[in-house]
């Protein structure tokens, strides 16, 4: 059981007083005791002088005897004459058998005053005696002795008086020192419990609590230490919380992930990126603790104290790796693991590679012709005018097949560039739609194909947008439409308002496209058919020229397709 402060001032103060109180009391009646009993001795001694200064020498004579007898009677002491000095030993309070009685006997006889304390044979109490002798000035002899007798009663009456003053006066120097003891333990630890009532705060957060105490004692200095110590914590955990924050944010600021880790690989912190990017690998961070490759250059960090760096793929990501020591005082206390994604470069690149690839295929084809009916016309291996001609519009056809191309490829690059804008200006779709149909009129019609319009609603519809890139649109899809759509086929378009979008569907009804093939158009040269595509004329580029318009304006692309029922195309935009 442990005691608490208050109780441990008690106890010291209860023992402090009881010990003192104690060591009061004795002293007093020690002292008490040994000054009465030689005020006693000094006044029965001078009593004695006294008397035996009525001895002038000689025997002694019955005047003298009478004198002591009447100064028995009115005194409080015992006297006694002894003129016999064989009963000397009897006159006092010792035992004749006691050898100390022939040392008190030599004193008497060579004049000196002696005085016994202690129990008289005749009276049964307890006395004390001075005697004091009676010397014959011729002959230097004694000749006897006065004896005066006080008995110790009256000394230890005395002393119970001043036994009951002392027991009154510690009583009272107790009480008093319980009630002012009990005061300053109270104003004590009072201010002791403030003081625990601030730490408990001050531990618990709260730096608010003050201590309020203007004394100049050693309590009050330290109740002000401890002010100082809550303020200056305060401060300093404010400052740390705000750079604490400030680094979290910068953390959290950063693209790439950041997982701190200590040595012994618990998790210490993340940022926000790492625990976003570990959602999309759908792992948890210990378990991103503990793969392989994790671990494997994590233990290089501890072996090597260097920083590491490594490239892994997880699923459809690819990262690079970032491993650095953290070291304090020549110690490593843990690892900073950088995440860097690099999927999207890693992507770019590989695009950039089919790019170029498809690019080098898509200009391989036309320039084979070219260079081979080129060779053949200089080769002179044609024969007729007729199959010359045909090699030249052959030729001729490549060529143009090679402009669209690059033409294609750079309004597309044009497109894709972030910093590009359109023109915002507000223009009428349906209007537009109805100039566009009216240009494909003829060729639909030399193709034997049926070109129908209607704006369902007969409503206006505004939006805003680049007008020459609107006709981009339709043309690349009526063209499309007109390729891939059957003599005898029909390609309607519609136009209309719904809730705050104007729309334009163009539906035509030829081959159709399986739904494998619909996430897949409007990629840079993805072809369904590209034997038939390239009979056609096309680039493989028209309908992702499309989709990157869409996009900048804001629009929707959507593709609905049927096998052998056809295909339709519907654009969505905001209207005004």
């Amino acid at each position: 059981m442990r005691l608490g402060i208050s109780t441990k001032l008690w106890i010291t103060l209860i023992i402090l007083l009881l010990g003192s109180s104690l060591f009061t009391y004795w002293t007093t009646l020690i002292i008490y005791k040994h000054f009465y009993v030689a005020q006693t001795e000094e006044q029965l001694s001078e009593q004695g002088s006294k008397l035996s200064a009525l001895y002038q020498g000689g025997p002694i004579t019955p005047e003298l005897k009478d004198k002591v007898i009447l100064m028995n009677s009115i005194s409080n002491e015992e006297i006694k004459l002894a003129d016999n000095l064989a009963i000397l030993g009897e006159c006092l309070p010792i035992n004749h058998k006691d050898p100390y009685l022939q040392l008190l006997r030599e004193k008497l006889f060579n004049g000196e005053v002696i005085t016994v304390v202690g129990e008289h044979a005749q009276c049964e109490k307890d006395i004390i005696a001075v005697a004091t002798p009676l010397m014959d000035p011729s002959t230097n002899q004694l000749v006897g002795a006065i004896f005066v007798f006080r008995k110790l009663a009256t000394i230890y009456d005395a002393i119970s008086e001043i036994k009951f003053m002392l027991f009154m006066y510690i009583f009272l120097f107790i009480l008093l020192g319980i009630i002012v003891g009990k005061l300053i333990t109270n104003k004590l630890t009072r201010r002791i419990r403030q003081m625990e009532s601030v730490a408990t705060k001050m531990m618990d957060g709260d730096f608010n609590a003050k201590l309020v105490d203007h004394s100049k004692d050693e309590i009050g200095k330290l109740g002000q230490t401890i002010n100082h110590l809550s303020d200056s914590l305060k401060t300093t955990i404010q400052l740390l919380s705000k750079e604490k924050k400030q680094l979290s944010q910068i953390l959290d600021g950063i693209r790439d992930g950041v997982i701190t880790v200590d040595k012994d690989g618990g998790l210490v912190k993340c940022n926000c990126s790492s625990r976003n990017l570990l959602d999309k690998l759908g792992i948890s961070k210990e378990d991103f603790l503990l793969l392989p490759i994790i671990k494997q250059n994590f233990d290089k960090v501890l072996k090597q104290k260097e920083i590491i760096v490594d490239e892994t793929e997880l699923g459809e990501f690819v990262f690079i790796l970032y491993l650095a020591p953290l070291i304090e005082k020549d110690e490593l206390w843990g690892t900073a693991i950088v995440i860097h994604d690099i999927t999207l470069e890693r992507k770019r690149e590989r695009d950039i590679r089919e790019f170029l690839a498809m690019v080098s295929h898509e200009l391989r084809t036309p320039l084979s012709y070219m260079k081979g009916y080129t060779e053949a016309l200089i080769d002179g291996i044609a024969g007729t005018k007729e199959v010359e001609d045909r090699y030249i519009t052959t030729i001729d056809n490549e060529t143009k097949r090679m402009e669209r191309l690059v033409n294609d490829l750079l309004d597309l690059t044009k497109l894709e560039n972030a910093a590009y804008t359109m023109n915002n200006d507000q223009i009428h779709l349906d209007h537009i739609v109805d100039k566009v149909v009216t240009r494909f009129k003829k060729a639909y019609g030399n193709k034997g194909v049926v070109l129908n319009f209607q704006n369902i609603g007969d409503n206006e519809l505004r939006m805003i947008g680049d007008e020459d890139r609107i006709i981009q649109i339709l043309v690349n899809l009526f063209d499309n439409a007109l390729r891939h759509t059957p003599v005898d086929g029909e390609v309607a378009v519609k136009t209309y308002l719904k809730d705050k979008y104007v729309v334009v569907e163009i539906s035509d009804t030829g081959e159709g496209i399986e739904k494998k093939h619909l996430d897949k158009i409007g990629q840079k040269f993805y072809r369904i058919d590209k034997a038939r595509s390239r009979q056609h004329g096309g680039t493989g580029l028209g309908l992702a020229i499309v989709k990157q318009i869409v996009d900048k304006l804001k629009g929707k692309l959507e593709i609905e397709s049927v096998v052998g029922e056809g295909t339709t195309f519907k654009i969505t935009f905001p209207s005004i």
